[in-house]
């Protein structure tokens, strides 16, 4: 009897296993089809290169920590500043600085170092599906969001540009996975000239809440 109850259990856990290691595969297809480039490689070489205290004047800030703590009413905070002046390694800072604190808090982060080198990657879509990928990495258990596998499932598997508001669904639907999302963008004005900024960070109100 206990040999027999053995075996059932040794089967349930194989079942288990399967259907985790399934779901797995199918986690990445899903994330690699919404936005097939790497979405960390520019921030690794920047932060690598970022000196230790370079930019802490920045994150201790009172007017920068009373934008994290909601004691400021803009949801967005704006860095001006002239080329050469350090904005990239500030902003390398920033999300390592949200990064480390996502895990307790909950917070999603992601970000993009627009590069005019790189403007053909960098188009509206292509810039939400990068913010979607990276989100949705972060997104605790082993299942994504529905909408993110209906995404996959009508465009993505039959090879189709998923259209842009289908994505701004999907980004609205991840929201709800975290307490607070944030959003770092680096050189703003090495955008393709048809990058319509304004379109791009109106689609980005559904995170407000």
């Amino acid at each position: 009897m206990e040999s027999l109850k053995k075996e059932f259990v040794d089967i349930r856990r194989a079942r288990q296993q399967e259907e985790l290691s399934r779901i797995g595969e199918k986690r990445r297809r899903v994330l690699d089809g919404i936005y097939p480039p790497t979405t960390d490689r520019r921030h690794a070489e920047i932060s690598g290169r970022r000196h230790k205290y370079t930019g802490k004047w920045f994150s201790r800030h009172l007017y920068f920590q009373a934008w994290v703590d909601k004691r400021l009413k803009s949801q967005i905070l704006w860095g001006h500043g002239i080329p050469g002046a350090g904005r990239t390694f500030i902003a390398s800072l920033v999300s390592d600085e949200f990064e480390s604190r996502a895990s307790v808090e909950n917070y999603g982060v992601a970000y993009i170092y627009f590069n005019f080198k790189e403007q053909e990657q960098q188009h509206p879509i292509q810039a939400l599906s990068s913010l979607i990928k990276q989100l949705l990495t972060q997104v605790k258990g082993s299942k994504l969001p529905a909408e993110a596998e209906k995404l996959y499932d009508e465009f993505i598997s039959e090879k189709k540009q998923p259209p842009f508001q289908n994505l701004q669904q999907v980004l609205s639907s991840i929201s709800q996975s975290f307490t607070r999302i944030f959003l770092v963008f680096d050189a703003l004005d090495e955008c393709d000239e048809e990058f319509n900024e304004r379109s791009f960070f109106h689609s980005l109100m559904v995170l407000q809440k």
